[in-house]
């Protein structure tokens, strides 16, 4: 299978000095996998996923994503990369939340200049899928928190990503919407897309679909499991 993410010694310092977030991690993950990143807070999970992202880049070592190696990219072309092909899934949601549901997936596709036919039909389909079309026009700021998870997830779609990555995805949900969030995750699998998960809910210990945990401590791998 396809290599979709790879990192070489991948590290990153934030004071400059020798206490790094991120220590020589090197890793493969292939096409339609779902990757489970492992560890408590502060182990270095976010720092990865944020690399893996561009969002931020590295103090030594190497990121590439679909064969685009991101130190070669300048900021406008990795903003440009990562806008078509990534989408990041936050616990803090990050609606505009004083726009409905319906604006807020506008919102997320108006550099594409899209027909306004197809953009409704975008947004009906993520909707649909996240299972929140009847939440359509309602205003963020009045959802629950599961409900504001899946219109994050709704948004996320948008672009229609092969990547998709999520830090601490359940961190404000409740159990039953946890379960909500990984049955998605599901379905997402399911149209072979790439997902990374950073979290240490115990709920995404025993997935009802393959997936490989990658445990990181301290900022490295220390083991990595098949399940």
């Amino acid at each position: 299978m396809r290599v979709i993410i790879q990192t070489d010694l991948l590290s990153r310092s934030f004071d400059g000095g020798d206490s790094y977030a991120l220590k020589d991690v090197s890793l493969n993950i292939l096409e339609g996998e779902v990757v489970i990143l492992r560890g408590i807070s502060g182990s270095g999970k976010s720092t990865l996923l944020n690399l893996i992202a561009g969002i931020d880049r590295p103090t030594y070592g190497k990121v590439t994503v679909l064969d685009k190696p991101f130190i070669k990219l300048s900021d406008r072309h990795l903003s440009r990369f990562r806008r078509h092909n990534i989408a990041m899934i936050f616990q803090q949601f990050n609606l505009l939340e004083h726009l409905s549901v319906e604006e807020n997936l506008f919102a997320s596709i108006a550099p594409k200049s899209l027909s306004l036919k197809k953009s409704k039909k975008d947004i009906e389909d993520v909707l649909t899928l996240a299972q929140i079309a009847h939440k359509r026009d309602s205003i963020a700021a009045s959802l629950s928190g599961g409900e504001k998870q899946r219109v994050a997830i709704a948004r996320a779609l948008m672009n229609n990503p092969q990547i998709i990555l999520c830090d601490e995805p359940t961190a404000n949900l409740d159990r039953e919407n946890s379960l909500l969030f990984i049955s998605l995750l599901e379905q997402l699998h399911k149209m072979n897309k790439t997902i990374v998960v950073a979290t240490h809910d115990p709920l995404f210990e025993t997935l009802p679909f393959d997936n490989k945990t990658i445990n990181i401590k301290d900022g490295q791998i220390y083991e990595s499991d098949i399940v």
